[in-house]
């Protein structure tokens, strides 16, 4: 019974200082956080992004501004969840709300540098290709609360032979593509932002895709795509010119029909091809 109660004093005391140790731990993360002027300032940025993300999104920021680091601080943007727990976006610490946390956290003490970051819409609009060229782009994304897709439109592919393309055995024949953007379901005031990005290339609200990558490809060994911008013989990604356009050579290999199938911006187009 002795050995008993001395094993659970044991444990008691073994608890008891779990307990302090984590205490101890948990002060020490309030005093990093008051110590660089998060609290205080957390309260006057949004309520929409959920607390522990915010405050992730503004210590990050803090740290950027204190190693005078400017593409962390301008052209990075972290994914952070609402307080329902979805998916509020892509934010940046010039969002608003953080940039406001950011001096109230300046003005408390907080030594750090804010840089000069430029138009906000310029880092969005970078950030945005940035997510489409890598294939991380959904329609519904969105930087600093603006969508993407206000900012890089609607993507249209026009073919040049659109109806058939047809191509001899061991004879060549040139294909033109043309992409475009339609810009007409943006908002008026990314709009306007894009008249002066486009300037008098933005017609009536579309305007050509310039020098973005564009995934060419054909479905069948009778016809081989042998050309690309860089010479590399086989490539099959293009780099759109200033019009928006790429020159594609296709060799006919054997008779038969294949299909060309160009992609970009989560769009696809294609055109039958006939080898005789």
């Amino acid at each position: 019974m002795v050995l008993k109660r001395g094993m659970n004093r044991k444990g008691l005391e073994l608890f008891e200082w779990i307990i302090i140790f984590a205490l101890v731990i948990g002060g020490a993360i309030i005093f990093f956080l008051w110590y660089n002027g998060v609290f205080g300032t957390i309260g006057s940025a949004t309520n929409s992004i959920i607390p522990s993300d915010l405050e992730f999104l503004v210590q990050g920021c803090i740290l950027a501004g204190k190693g005078l680091s400017t593409n962390e601080f301008c052209h990075t943007f972290k994914q952070v969840k609402d307080v329902n727990g979805k998916d509020f976006g892509y934010i940046s610490c010039q969002y608003g709300d953080v940039n406001k946390a950011l001096q109230d956290a300046k003005k408390a003490g907080t030594e750090l540098d804010i840089p000069n970051c430029g138009n906000e819409f310029d880092n969005i609009w970078d950030w945005c290709n940035y997510l489409s060229d890598s294939g991380s782009l959904r329609i519904d994304t969105r930087a600093n609360r603006y969508l993407c897709s206000d900012f890089l439109g609607k993507s249209s592919i026009t073919i040049t032979p659109e109806k058939e393309i047809k191509v001899g055995v061991s004879d060549q024949t040139k294909v033109v593509i043309n992409v475009v953007n339609d810009f007409s379901g943006s908002s008026p005031v990314v709009l306007n932002y894009l008249k002066t990005k486009y300037g008098n290339d933005l017609n009536s609200q579309v305007a050509p895709a310039k020098e973005k990558l564009v995934k060419v490809s054909v479905d069948s060994t009778k016809v081989s795509i042998i050309n690309s911008q860089d010479d590399s013989v086989g490539s099959s990604v293009f780099t759109t010119d200033e019009k928006g356009n790429i020159e594609v050579t296709l060799q006919g290999d054997a008779v038969g029909v294949a299909k060309l199938t160009v992609e970009y911006g989560g769009k696809g187009a294609s055109a039958p091809i006939t080898v005789k």
